[in-house]
C-alpha cells in the first residue's frame, strides 16, 4: 500500500520538492499549493482525512498549521539550511556585487548564519537575524527588512517567506529568497516515509480498556431488589457489547462491576476522534442508575497496556463518575476525554527545563506538566486557585496549596483579583512563570 504524501507550499517550491520525491518508490505525491501561507491550515485539514503524512516546503506554513490545530498524521517541513543561505549570498556577492556583510536574514538561527559566513571567509558581525521565534507575520517580516534597508544598515535581504519576498521585490529592494536544497528535501522524505510506516505499525498495536462501575457495592446495597441490580447490569452489558462490536474489538466480563475491552490502537483513535471524545461514556450517560469510570491503556506489550489501563482507571476514579482517561506508552496522560477540562500532560519527563522547574518548586513533574497544559488550553498564564481546581479535578484547597507553593518558589506572583459570579469573596489571580 502506497504512502500518500501531501506537499504544501508555493507552486515553484512544491514542484521542486515533488521532483525530488519522485526518486522514492512506494509513495504517491499530491501537490497542495497556496498563494499565501495563511491558506496552509485549511489545506492540511482537508488532506489529513485522506493522506498519511504532510511535508511543508518550509518552517513557516508548518508552524502556522501547528498554531491552528494538531494534525492527526505526521507533519514535517523541509528546513532552511546553511547551504541554501550560502547559495543566496553567493548570488548577491558574485553576480550582483553586493556587500553581503551588511545583510538582514530571517528564519535562520544566528549560529547557522555565523557558520555560513565563516565558511565563506566573511564576518557576520553586521548581519541582523530575525530567527522567527514568535512566528512574525508577512507584514512584520517586510517591515523588519525594509526598515533596516531604509536606515542604511543592510544592503542585502534574505528571506525564507515567499509572500515577503514578493512584497520586498515589488518595492525594488535587493532581496534573495531561501529555497530548500535537494539534500534537505531528500532527508525530509526519508523521515516522512519512516514516520508514516511507524504510524501504520502503531495502528495495529494492542490497547486495553478497563470499565468499572463506580461505587457498585454501595449502589447494589441500596437497590430495591436483585431484579433491579441484574436489569441495570444487563443494560450496561448490552451497551458495552454494542460498542465493542462497532469498533471490531473483543470484551471480557470479569463479573460484578468490571469489563475489559481489547482493541487496536487504530480503532481506538478512530472512535475517540484521536482522544477528543469518549463515545462509550456518552452512550452510558443517562442510561443507567450509576456512573462508570473508564481507563484506556496503550503499550508496546499487552502487559504494559494493561498496567497503563489500570493507572488510567484510577485517575478516572479520582475525577469522578463517567470519566475516561488515556495513559500512553510514552508516559502521556490525556483526559478526562470529551470535557472542557481535558488536558494532556506527562507523568515523567526527560526535559531538563520541566525537571528543573519541578525541583525548584518542590512539586512533581506531573503537576508542572499539567499546569503547562492547563495554561495552553486556557490560552493564558494567569490563573486562580479555582481554575486549577476545575482543570485538575481537585479541591479548591489543593488548588490554593499549589499556587502557594509556586509563589514561595518565585514561580507565581499575585497580580490582581476577580469577583466570582454571584456571592463569594474575590479570587486571587496569579501570573504563573514556568519558563
Amino acid at each position: 500500500m502506497e504512502i500518500r504524501i501531501g506537499i504544501i507550499g508555493p507552486s515553484d517550491v512544491v514542484q521542486a520538492v515533488m521532483d525530488v520525491g519522485r526518486e522514492f518508490v512506494g509513495i504517491s505525491l499530491e501537490p497542495l499549493i497556496y498563494q499565501n501561507e495563511e491558506e496552509a491550515p485549511e489545506l492540511a485539514k482537508v488532506f489529513e482525512e485522506r493522506g498519511d503524512v504532510i511535508v511543508f516546503t518550509g518552517p513557516i506554513p508548518f508552524h502556522l498549521v501547528r498554531q491552528k490545530f494538531k494534525p492527526r498524521i505526521p507533519t514535517l517541513y523541509v528546513p532552511n539550511t546553511s547551504e541554501a543561505l550560502i547559495t543566496c549570498l553567493f548570488k548577491a556577492a558574485c553576480r550582483d556585487g553586493k556587500n553581503i556583510e551588511k545583510a538582514s536574514i530571517d528564519y535562520l538561527s544566528e549560529r547557522s548564519v555565523e557558520e555560513s559566513y565563516a565558511g565563506l571567509g566573511h564576518s557576520a558581525d553586521q548581519v541582523i537575524v530575525e530567527e522567527g521565534k514568535g512566528f512574525p507575520s508577512t507584514g512584520e517580516i517586510v517591515s523588519f527588512h525594509r526598515g533596516l534597508f531604509e536606515q542604511g544598515k543592510v544592503e542585502v535581504i534574505v528571506t525564507g517567506l515567499r509572500s515577503a519576498y514578493d512584497r520586498l521585490r515589488a518595492l525594488e529592494l535587493p532581496v534573495y529568497r531561501l529555497k530548500p536544497t535537494k539534500t534537505a528535501i531528500r532527508e525530509t522524505f526519508q523521515l516522512a516515509i519512516l514516520e508514516a510506516k511507524a504510524l501504520r505499525n502503531k495502528a495495529t498495536q494492542a490497547t486495553i480498556g478497563i470499565l468499572n462501575i463506580d461505587n457498585f457495592s454501595e449502589w447494589a446495597s441500596a437497590a430495591k431488589s436483585e431484579y433491579e441490580i441484574q436489569k441495570a447490569k444487563l443494560h450496561l452489558h448490552k451497551i458495552v457489547l454494542e460498542y465493542v462490536q462497532s469498533i471490531q474489538a473483543s470484551m471480557t466480563y470479569l463479573g460484578g462491576d468490571e469489563f475489559v475491552i481489547f482493541a487496536t490502537r487504530g480503532a481506538l483513535e478512530e472512535t475517540t476522534n484521536f482522544y477528543e471524545v469518549a463515545p462509550l461514556i456518552a452512550h452510558v450517560r443517562g442510561e443507567l442508575p450509576f456512573t462508570i469510570s473508564y481507563g484506556l491503556g496503550l503499550g508496546i506489550t499487552a502487559a504494559d497496556a494493561e498496567k497503563n489501563a489500570r493507572s488510567a482507571l484510577a485517575r478516572a476514579k479520582e475525577v469522578g463518575g463517567n470519566s475516561c482517561f488515556v495513559f500512553t506508552e510514552d508516559g502521556k496522560v490525556l483526559g478526562p476525554l470529551g470535557t472542557y477540562e481535558q488536558l494532556e500532560y506527562v507523568q515523567r519527563s526527560h526535559d531538563e527545563r520541566v525537571v528543573g522547574v519541578a525541583k525548584a518548586a518542590g512539586l512533581s513533574v506531573t503537576t508542572i506538566s499539567r499546569l503547562e497544559s492547563l495554561m495552553r488550553k486556557r490560552g493564558r498564564t494567569r490563573l486562580t486557585a479555582n481554575d486549577i481546581a476545575e482543570g485538575f479535578g481537585i479541591t479548591l484547597r489543593s488548588g490554593r496549596r499549589i499556587l502557594a507553593t509556586l509563589e514561595q518558589a518565585n514561580l507565581a506572583q499575585a497580580v490582581g483579583e476577580e469577583q466570582p459570579v454571584g456571592r463569594g469573596r474575590p479570587r486571587q489571580i496569579y501570573k504563573i512563570k514556568l519558563d
